[in-house]
């Protein structure tokens, strides 16, 4: 994966994110309660770049993933997660793809901040160019 593509796809998550949680940061912020038949867009990403001293090895690995959920109730949404990783280790590179279908518990469904519990079954590809393996999450 090129350097200009990985800039891309942090920006693009990057700028979703700031535009989606920016009203959550004021101080005592709260909002309406999530109610059945509401839809959530979500999604995250990760860069982690590493230099191993061991082996000589860097490894850099880009994750994305974008969710979309719709609320049953205040506190239960069901949904899909769509995932990506890259690894970059030495000159070996893996690529997964993964599908989830998922459950999350909201514990506070009217706070700026939104924990919750989250239960998934799902299926992932792993392409290591010369290896193609499917199984279960």
């Amino acid at each position: 994966m090129t350097g200009k593509t990985i800039s891309l796809l942090l920006t693009g998550v990057l700028l979703l994110g700031a535009s989606s949680c920016s009203s959550m940061w004021k101080s005592g912020a709260t909002g309406p309660a999530f109610k059945a038949g509401d839809y959530r867009l979500g999604g995250g990403a990760g860069l982690n770049v590493q230099s191993s001293d061991f082996n000589g090895t860097d490894t850099d690995t880009l994750a994305a993933n974008f969710d979309l959920g719709r609320f049953y109730s205040e506190h239960l949404e069901l949904g899909v997660r769509f995932g990506f990783t890259s690894v970059d280790a030495g000159t070996a590179e893996t690529d997964t793809l993964s599908t989830l279908i998922l459950g999350r518990w909201y514990v506070d469904s009217r706070s700026a901040t939104r924990p919750w519990f989250e239960i998934g079954l799902g299926t992932s590809n792993v392409d290591t160019g010369t290896v193609d393996v499917s199984g279960f999450l």
